[in-house]
């Protein structure tokens, strides 16, 4: 999520949802770009993120940035059109660089170019829809990469101390997520778009007759993978 308050907003996501707060990335560990604080619960992560002043970023060495595609004017004008939205939606796949070459190969317009992070995490961005990105994320083949830190490189755990942390009694249960829905203006040019690159089918299909009232509906598809999982 891209937002005007991270702090904020994550607390309240934290408390609402039962996720607690585990990472944080933000003045205190040397990102003078952007705040953002990660909630966890289960296989489902929801990072909050926004800008830092711009006098104070323009400032700043971009090497402080721990989301390498975050930019401070790009991201204040998603919040001054949108408020708080998903910015991205992050999978994690086998290698973002072949994801991302695949991707573009098949019809994917490019958002960010798969950068290394640490010599450990590659990370690449498509365009999904409107101001939405796909971001892919892949560890290198040192099974203990993935494990050698709680989230990406230049984020740390938030302390035990903290009543959103890890440590905290909250957690309704939450283990990850079923579906994602986006909202768009001209859905047949978006499916088309989707099918594509990702190569999924669609599943379902919903009308106005089935999602309507006498004021109002909606025309809603629904794609899946292969094996519809």
């Amino acid at each position: 999520f891209w937002c005007t308050d991270a702090t904020n907003t994550a607390l309240r996501f934290s408390h609402g949802l039962g996720m607690p707060m585990v990472a944080k990335s933000d003045f205190s560990t040397g990102n003078q770009t952007h705040a953002s604080y990660l909630l966890r619960s289960g296989d489902l992560n929801f990072l909050f993120s926004a800008a830092y002043s711009p006098s104070i970023s323009l400032s700043s060495p971009s090497s402080t940035v721990s989301i390498p595609s975050f930019d401070t004017s790009t991201c204040c004008a998603f919040s001054a059109s949108h408020g708080l939205s998903v910015r991205a939606i992050a999978v994690e796949v086998d290698d973002a660089e072949i994801a991302f070459t695949t991707s573009i190969n098949h019809g994917a317009i490019p958002e960010f170019p798969p950068v290394l992070l640490d010599n450990r995490v590659k990370l690449s961005e498509v365009r999904l829809y409107g101001d939405v990105v796909l971001r892919y994320i892949s560890h290198n083949n040192d099974s203990n990469s993935k494990h050698s830190f709680i989230f990406l490189p230049g984020f740390e755990p938030v302390s035990d101390s903290n009543p959103f942390s890890k440590s905290s009694p909250l957690d309704f249960g939450i283990r990850r997520l079923d579906h994602v829905a986006g909202n768009v203006h001209e859905l047949s040019s978006v499916v088309k778009y989707l099918e594509k690159f990702i190569g999924f089918h669609e599943f379902a299909e919903f009308t106005a007759d089935d999602v309507g009232t006498g004021e109002s509906g909606l025309n809603s598809l629904a794609l899946a993978n292969n094996n519809e999982t």
